[in-house]
């Protein structure tokens, strides 16, 4: 009865070890920080529009910031005309 219950513990923490693994692998591939390109009309946007979608102008091109759930993203939305 003492190397059953031996065993069957020896194989829960394997489990355990397992699936702490698997959930810790799959988390490590996401980034914190997605950038994402979206195409407008000639790839160009105006300076005010740029303005009032809320985003700031980073070496003469739109960068919109949002924040999805945990993830931080920034969206270039082209360059400024």
């Amino acid at each position: 009865m003492n190397e059953l219950t031996t065993y069957l513990l020896i194989l829960i923490l394997i489990n355990q070890i397992a699936i702490l693994f698997f959930f810790l692998r799959r988390e490590r591939g996401k980034s914190p920080i997605g950038i994402g390109l979206v195409p407008s009309i000639g790839g160009k946007i105006t300076r005010e529009a740029c303005e009032n979608l809320g985003g700031t102008i980073r070496g003469n091109r739109c960068i919109v910031k949002t924040v999805e759930k945990d993830k931080e993203c920034l969206v270039d939305l082209g360059r400024i005309i």
